[in-house]
């Protein structure tokens, strides 16, 4: 690449202090040579800032900043994602917890540089669970749907490990779009927000993959995820959001009303397996 485009790894921490350096090392040994990482500490009442102060004073493409009360991992997300637009051609969130591997930018650049139309790349992910075991996964399923309505719905579907998609490299033009993003109505406003901005992302653009596995995901017990509530309450919020997010999409009724049928099918049929259950018990 003659121009190699700039990219913004951002680092939302809080409270992370036994695990934030391992990330913070594997973002610094990261092979690709325009890149620039943003870390912002929620205000955490144990070390975790100083240990991300301390080693950006020996990293000058790492900011560290701070913020002076506690906004929530997802506000401070955004805040992050806000900063990084403008600074740079291609983004993606690095949670304090999940290292990546050294070529995990570069070879996400590679397959966005080749496909303009592309808004984001979909690393393969290293599955850590707290009793030992790894698995490694790949979200394939949006992967090579040009279709608008087909892409969106893949992603509404919410397929196993769909998660590894919001930790990929995202087009910066493409989260100008998407930003802001509004919390859940009710229930734990944050809960899956991620797989909102996700199907957000699926109107804008296609999705592409690196197949190949570039970066760890752990698990653990008492994590922020593992703490939500998968309850009627919750899903249901999202489901609300999912309605808004075709609402509001800039794309024709049409395509809207396709769209919005096959989630109404999607829908019926998840409640009819789920009364089948309720009656075989």
């Amino acid at each position: 690449m003659k121009n190699i485009p700039k990219v913004i790894g951002l680092v939302p921490t809080y409270q992370s202090e036994k695990i934030i350096g391992s990330t913070l090392k594997a973002l610094g040994l990261q092979d690709y040579p325009n890149f620039e990482v943003l870390v912002c500490d929620d205000c955490s009442s144990d070390k975790t800032f100083e240990i991300c102060r301390d080693f950006a004073k020996n990293h000058p493409n790492f900011t560290v900043l701070r913020n002076e009360t506690n906004i929530g991992w997802f506000s401070n997300a955004e805040k992050l994602w806000n900063m990084a637009v403008d600074k740079g051609h291609y983004c993606f969130l690095n949670p304090h917890d999940d290292p990546p591997f050294t070529t995990f930018v570069s070879k996400q650049v590679k397959v966005l540089e080749k496909n303009s139309s592309a808004v984001l790349s979909i690393p393969g992910m290293e599955n850590a669970y707290p009793n030992g075991e790894i698995i490694h996964s790949q979200y394939s399923a949006p992967v090579g749907k040009e279709d608008v309505v087909e892409r969106v719905f893949t992603v509404i579907e919410y397929n196993e490990y769909w998660w590894a998609g919001f930790h990929g490299l995202h087009r910066s033009e493409a989260v100008k779009q998407i930003l802001p993003v509004s919390k859940l109505r009710f229930g734990e406003k944050e809960y899956s927000i991620d797989s909102i901005w996700m199907i957000k992302l699926a109107f804008l653009g296609e999705f592409e993959q690196v197949p190949e596995v570039l970066f760890r995901k752990n698990y653990y017990a008492n994590s922020l995820s593992a703490s939500w509530k998968h309850h009627i309450v919750n899903r249901l919020a999202r489901w609300v959001a999912i309605f808004e997010a075709i609402k509001k999409a800039k794309i024709n009724y049409h395509l809207k009303a396709k769209l919005r049928k096959k989630v109404y099918k999607l829908l019926a049929n998840r409640f009819a397996r789920r009364i089948k259950r309720l009656q075989n018990k």
